[in-house]
């Protein structure tokens, strides 16, 4: 039986947290099992501590393109998407915006497909502060394939990506719904695999009636489909 929402110290989620009578918990955001001992009354403490922790400086980062991706350096720099050392690993860091241009939190992604937030991350879409309403959306799964749809389109048209994997679409869809609702049509290009179908399902309904759109490609995902040579099926 789950006991109390509490904020999760490894993604920086205010609430997804759960904890349960067995002393247990697990964060439905970002999907981690925490086991007895490890967070129990100590939990928020350690939560707000890791929400706190300042992000990397942008002097600190270096942009350049993901030579490996087939994504440029215009497109890195237009989203935030930087390099860096952090204790000692090398990593991409994707920066998360407010409104006004200020970083508040930063995800950090190391060669072992291991992750890292830093500052707050999770209530708001990747790039979400490059875009103010308009004709269109499209809402990937994860930052490089946002940055690969975007790249795709000439950086002109907007384009963002859930912040903690595709458990967290129907949170971050219902926590921006003001935003969402400005943008004539919203394109879900979420990941063609089982994690992905699901999210897309779970944000179905959320928006307005014929608002929402559903994208199916023949590869996993964008950034496999720009890769393969197959850039115009995402067009």
């Amino acid at each position: 039986m789950s006991l109390e929402h509490l904020p999760c110290p490894k993604c920086g989620s205010h609430d997804a947290l759960t904890m349960y009578d067995d002393g247990h918990s697990f964060c439905f955001s970002c999907n981690t099992y925490f086991p007895k001992g490890t967070q129990g009354i100590e939990a928020t403490a350690t939560a707000e501590t890791a929400v706190k922790h300042d992000v990397i400086p942008s002097s600190d980062l270096e942009f350049k393109a993901l030579g490996a991706r087939g994504i440029t350096l215009a497109t890195c720099q237009k989203y935030g998407y930087g390099q860096t050392t952090y204790k000692g690993e090398g990593c991409q860091v994707a920066n998360y915006y407010d409104d006004n241009g200020n970083c508040t939190g930063q995800k950090l992604r190391f060669k072992d497909k291991k992750f890292q937030c830093l500052g707050k991350v999770g209530d708001r879409f990747y790039g979400q502060n490059l875009w103010q309403g308009g004709r269109k959306l499209v809402v990937t799964e994860g930052e490089i394939d946002c940055l690969t749809v975007s790249q795709l389109n000439d950086n002109k048209y907007p384009v963002v990506s859930i912040p903690n994997g595709a458990q967290s679409a129907k949170r971050v869809f219902l926590k921006n719904m003001e935003w969402l609702n400005s943008f004539d049509e919203v394109i879900v290009m979420f990941d063609m695999d089982e994690a992905g179908r699901k999210a897309t399902e779970s944000v179905c309904g959320v928006l307005e009636l014929g608002k929402l759109k559903i994208a199916t490609l023949s590869l996993k995902d964008a950034n496999e489909c720009l890769q393969k040579g197959m850039a115009d099926e995402v067009i």
